[in-house]
């Protein structure tokens, strides 16, 4: 009867009478731990007669959970959050509503959910909702993939979290290396751009050129399928090892095209300076088009992987 109170009829008034008679006639039954919890997390919340902590149970409980799905309904849900915050500024509940709406907006919208832990921090820096806002706000914009602000977020937070200090640093590093990994996907871009230009700027292009890099690619794909068959396990899924594969496979094949597309001319050269230096420059920058190529192939399918060589 008690649990109907609140969480179904959120009375939380009769819910606290029929706790306490549980615990009156029951002292030792099992259900006392719980029952106590919740006397004192509604008697924590039991300013202005409830109204604030029944409305947002309400929304909370129900509302949201049927209207999550449709970003219209549950930006409505949102808003009606923020107009019990804006009625009720002085509630107990107030922090915790706004820490609630901070959290939900994290997913879909980092920019709203910012704001709300930013008002967190200004109009209630003494509740302890907002002890992690500073941290949280970093990690907000770590999450969206925004790691130039996540990193000027989280040194500010060192100054206001001093005891989370190895935690921050530690985000820290790691959004400078995903800020690392971003710039070197451009710069692999720009190198297989290049690259890709030289090449089909180059003539003639014959067909056993074609044909030779097909087969050094089917052969590598072989080789590295029996590889990897041999450490499945350590792929995150079976599709990120075909993915990564066929990904190297391709690239060894782009490669050996690039080279002989590049290099082709040294066959036909009588001088030994030229010729050295035609194939020197082939096979550094097939070996160039494939790293570059390879790294992006590790990025865009797991980069996670980029870790076993320290990028």
């Amino acid at each position: 009867i008690a649990d109907i109170y609140d969480t179904r009829l959120f009375d939380f008034e009769n819910a606290l009478s029929w706790y306490n008679r549980l615990i009156f006639e029951y002292p030792t039954g099992s259900l006392v731990p719980l029952a106590n919890q919740r006397i004192r997390h509604i008697s924590a919340y039991a300013d202005d007669n409830y109204a604030p902590l029944s409305r947002f149970e309400r929304i909370r409980s129900v509302e949201f959970s049927r209207k999550k799905e449709d970003a219209a309904a549950r930006d409505k849900v949102f808003a009606e959050v923020e107009r019990l915050i804006n009625d009720y500024p002085q509630s107990r509940l107030a922090p915790v509503m706004q820490l609630w709406l901070a959290n939900q907006y994290r997913a879909d919208d980092p920019d709203r959910a910012v704001a709300a832990y930013e008002r967190l921090l200004a109009v209630y820096p003494d509740r302890s909702e907002s002890s992690d806002a500073a941290f949280d706000i970093g990690a907000t914009y770590y999450d969206a993939g925004r790691y130039g602000q996540a990193v000027a977020a989280f040194r500010k937070a060192l100054d206001e979290l001093p005891e989370l200090a190895d935690t921050i640093n530690a985000q820290i590093l790691r959004a400078q290396r995903n800020i690392r990994r971003v710039r070197m996907v451009y710069v692999c871009w720009g190198i297989a751009g290049l690259c890709g230009i030289a090449a089909l700027a180059t003539r003639p292009r014959p067909t056993w050129m074609w044909l030779g890099c097909a087969v050094a690619s089917a052969a590598v794909a072989a080789i590295l399928y029996a590889a990897a068959w041999l450490i499945r396990e350590q792929f995150a899924t079976s599709a990120v090892m075909h993915s990564l594969v066929m990904a190297f496979a391709a690239a060894v094949g782009l490669s050996t095209w690039l080279a002989a597309v590049i290099g082709q001319k040294w066959r036909r050269s009588e001088n030994a300076r030229y010729k050295a230096a035609a194939l020197l420059t082939a096979v550094s920058g097939a070996l160039i088009f494939y790293l570059a190529i390879a790294y992006l192939a590790v990025y865009y399918v797991y980069e996670h992987y980029l870790i076993i060589v320290n990028l």
